[in-house]
């Protein structure tokens, strides 16, 4: 199906390598894969997004490269989302989500997201962005909106420190950095990290791979896990544990309330709480004010807050300590943050009348 004959990509790889004649071939490949999983498996996806990152030019033929190929904004991503829609109606899979454009560019995902035809819109329900590059949230955000469209962060990660002095702190705050922006300035109904595992340790290699052996917890590393073949175990890093600050208690169904700087709310109402992430990404205590009067009497003087930090080592370090509980007074609560630590504020409502 592509002009190159290789499946990593074309060999300008700036230029689409999918052939002109085979838009409709491949998105009927796309369907006989989702119905094999439904009927062989019983296993149903809830979206499909036939691109990935399709406006970069990442994608080369012959290279080890094979996530991706290229798409020009407008008409050629158009035509096969359009393609994948008519497809998967002919098999009895309307019900499918299709999703688009998961560029690899905040702004460039904005400038595809208004360069796709109106079928095209037509046909798609959620915006996917990945977050490596670009800092127009709000714009994305707003064009998202005005379409009526869902919105994801579908993928990031990075092998970045927010400090060198942090030690094993410095990639987990880096990663709450990112995920502390993205959560506020794009809203999005999910978020979702690259992958969780992305070293390996293994005498024999790993798929093919020379054994990269275990990271440098003190300097950046993508995933936040390593998996050690050889002793068939995972080994957790400070990443994971400011991972989890988040992903253990804004659960599925929460509701965003962006706040700004380096904090985040959500509120639960299952649970009927509030979530509140601080990090501090410095290397002094820093005291902060939480202002709750917008809730009134839903969290009333006297609740009681608890705290769950992380920071530090993985020797001798906070690994979701639940620390010491604070009571709210009659506008909120004060608490300080330690240096290079992530803490998460859990506040319990009280029924609204």
């Amino acid at each position: 199906m592509t002009v190159s004959g290789c499946s990593s990509g074309a060999k300008r790889a700036f230029q689409n390598n999918l052939r002109d004649d085979a838009y409709g071939a491949f998105a009927q490949y796309l369907a006989d894969v989702a119905e094999h999983f439904r009927t062989e498996w019983g296993i149903s996806f809830q979206s499909i997004s036939p691109m990935n990152e399709p406006a970069s030019s990442y994608w080369q033929a012959f290279s080890e490269k094979q996530e991706g190929c290229h798409f020009d904004s407008g008409a050629s991503q158009s035509r096969i989302l359009v393609a994948l829609a008519e497809k998967l109606r002919e098999k009895g899979l309307g019900d499918i989500l299709i999703a688009g454009t998961d560029e690899t560019s905040i702004d460039t995902q904005a400038l595809s997201l208004t360069q796709l035809s109106e079928e095209a819109l037509a046909v798609i329900s959620r915006v996917d962005t990945h977050a490596y590059a670009g800092s127009g949230r709000d714009f994305l955000l707003r064009q998202t909106l005005m379409r009526n469209k869902n919105l994801w962060m579908s993928e990031v990660d990075g092998g970045d420190t927010l400090s060198p002095d942090a030690g094993e702190m410095g990639a987990g705050l880096w990663l709450a950095r990112e995920i502390l922006t993205d959560l506020n300035g794009l809203t999005p109904s999910a978020w979702i990290l690259w992958q969780v595992i992305d070293n390996h340790i293994c005498r024999e290699g790993y798929l093919g791979r020379k054994d990269s052996g275990m990271v440098d917890t003190k300097g950046g590393y993508w995933g936040v896990a390593v998996a050690d073949h050889d002793r068939e175990q995972l080994v957790l890093t400070m990443k994971y544990y400011v991972f989890g600050q988040f992903t253990r208690y804004i659960r599925p169904g929460s509701r965003l309330i962006p706040i700004g700087a380096d904090a985040v709310a959500a509120e639960d109402p299952q649970l009927r709480r509030l979530v509140i992430v601080l990090m501090n990404g410095g290397n002094a205590e820093k005291a902060v004010r939480v202002d709750l009067s917008a809730f009134g009497a839903a969290v009333a003087p006297g609740t009681e807050v608890q705290p769950v930090r992380t920071g530090g080592s993985m020797a001798d370090g906070e690994h979701w300590a639940e620390l010491p509980a604070l009571r709210t007074d009659a506008g909120g609560f004060t608490a300080s943050l330690a240096p290079y630590s992530v803490t998460t504020f859990l506040i319990p409502e009280s029924p609204r009348e």
